[in-house]
């Protein structure tokens, strides 16, 4: 219902545009909300490495941030240019067992996980 009352609201602000113009806005906008980034990781539990991937990612800097359950940083990871799907692993052999956050900034948004180490 959200997306019908979006699309209804752009196709009349539209209006004062060609038709061809806004056929081709309209559909830009639709693509933009399929599109929603979709953050995964595996395995989770992990013992050794970690996947990450961020698809439908811009293409703007990427930080990774992993933290324990008192807030303290254990990794922190800087790729300077993302891409549509970006993928990277993260070690985990030298952490101990237990629960951890992590986080992946993009631009302004920002992810989080629960990642369990065995």
């Amino acid at each position: 219902m959200k997306r019908f009352l979006l699309i209804l609201f752009i196709t009349i602000s539209t209006c004062m545009l060609s038709s061809v113009e806004a056929e081709a806005q309209l559909a830009r906008e639709y693509l933009d909300l399929e599109q929603e980034v979709v953050l995964t990781t595996f395995p989770n539990p992990t013992l050794d490495y970690l996947y990450i991937n961020l698809e439908y990612a811009s293409e703007e800097a990427i930080d990774i941030t992993i933290y324990d359950l008192l807030g303290s940083k254990r990794v922190t990871k800087h790729y300077e240019f993302g891409a549509s799907d970006f993928q990277c692993e993260i070690d985990f052999t030298q952490m101990s067992q237990g629960t951890y956050l992590l986080q992946v900034v993009q631009g302004q948004n920002a992810y989080w996980k629960q990642i369990i180490k065995k």
